[in-house]
């Protein structure tokens, strides 16, 4: 999306009194479409700038740590978990109830270094989704096994 990669245009917009937290029909922020973007931290910096709302949801329930957990850019995901967002983060699948977190999300699309941070910054790994009992680990054996790579061994529990 060249749009969302061209900082000088949100900055144009963003210094003429754009409000930095509209949003679309789906209730998707310019916040929440640029981090669903690989390489969009200069758009999101200076939307974080001009206070963007790193805690507003989309139609889904999705943010932005969501969207930035799902493209795997991990620069974009530590400038909003620097921001007050949160770790734990959840969004509903599909129009059902049932929730996924953004450590799931980045274990299941292979995103290590994102979910790494997200562990590191106090993501529950433990979390399950509602009435799926997939857990981040779970997704991520998922995923090893999908991509024919081998899943580390288990060796005992993951609690002392």
């Amino acid at each position: 999306m060249k749009a969302v990669s061209d900082v000088d245009k949100a900055r144009l917009l963003l210094q003429r009194q754009a409000s930095v937290n509209t949003a679309s029909g789906d209730k998707n922020t310019a916040l929440i479409i640029a981090c669903y973007c690989y390489g969009s931290g200069k758009v999101v910096k200076e939307l974080l700038a001009h206070g963007a709302d790193v805690g507003a949801v989309n139609h889904m329930d999705a943010n932005a740590i969501m969207a930035a957990a799902e493209s795997g850019d991990v620069e974009v995901l530590r400038m909003l978990l620097d921001h007050q967002g949160d770790p734990n983060s959840t969004a509903r699948i599909t129009e059902s109830n049932c929730r996924i977190s953004a450590l799931m999300i980045a274990a299941q699309l292979g995103h290590l270094d994102c979910a790494k941070l997200l562990l590191d910054r106090g993501a529950d790994m433990f979390a399950r989704a509602l009435r799926r009992c997939k857990s981040p680990l779970t997704a991520f054996f998922l995923m090893a096994e999908i991509n024919g790579s081998r899943a580390p061994q288990r060796v005992g529990p993951p609690w002392p």
